[in-house]
This record gives structure tokens, C-alpha cells and sequence, in this order.
């Protein structure tokens, strides 16, 4: 596995390993493992993270980090990530 699938993985986990996690579907996970493990990291990274913004998930300072390294491995534009991103005030 290289580095970005590595991290896009990183990124699922933290997800799925929340107890408040709810905002993304089991399908959507499983489209997202798919797409990671046929080399499309960046297209899994980035519709996890739009689908989370739709729902208004929260991000932690953990989830933070996971979600901005597994973006920036993946290639993706630096400044668009934080577009995706709530967090408390």
C-alpha cells in the first residue's frame, strides 16, 4: 500500500472508528475502500469529505489532521480541503 492509499485509509478508519459516526453510510464506505484500493485515493478522499460538509459532520482535532494529510497525499488542491471542514466554536 503506498502512501496515499495509506493515509485515505488512515481517513476511513477515523471515521468509522467514531461513536458519534452517522453521517456517512455503509455503502459510501464501501464505495470509498473500493476506490482507495483501485488506486482513486483522491476521488474517495474527496467525496468522503463532501458528503461529510453536506451533513454537517464535525471534525475534532484528530480528525483534522487525518482528513488534511490523507488530502494533501492524495494530491488535491492545499487551500479547498478546508472548504469541507466544520468545526465547534
Amino acid at each position: 500500500m503506498n502512501e496515499p492509499q495509506r493515509k485515505a485509509m488512515d481517513l476511513v478508519s477515523y471515521l468509522t472508528e467514531r461513536k458519534d459516526f452517522d453521517a456517512i453510510s455503509k455503502e459510501q464506505i464501501t464505495d470509498a475502500y473500493e476506490l482507495i484500493i483501485h488506486y482513486e485515493w483522491g476521488i474517495a478522499v474527496e467525496n468522503l469529505m463532501e458528503v461529510l460538509y453536506e451533513q454537517d459532520f464535525i471534525w475534532d482535532e484528530k480528525g483534522l489532521r487525518i482528513a488534511r494529510d490523507a488530502w494533501q497525499a492524495a494530491g488535491l488542491d492545499g487551500h479547498t480541503w478546508k472548504s469541507f471542514i466544520i468545526t465547534e466554536s
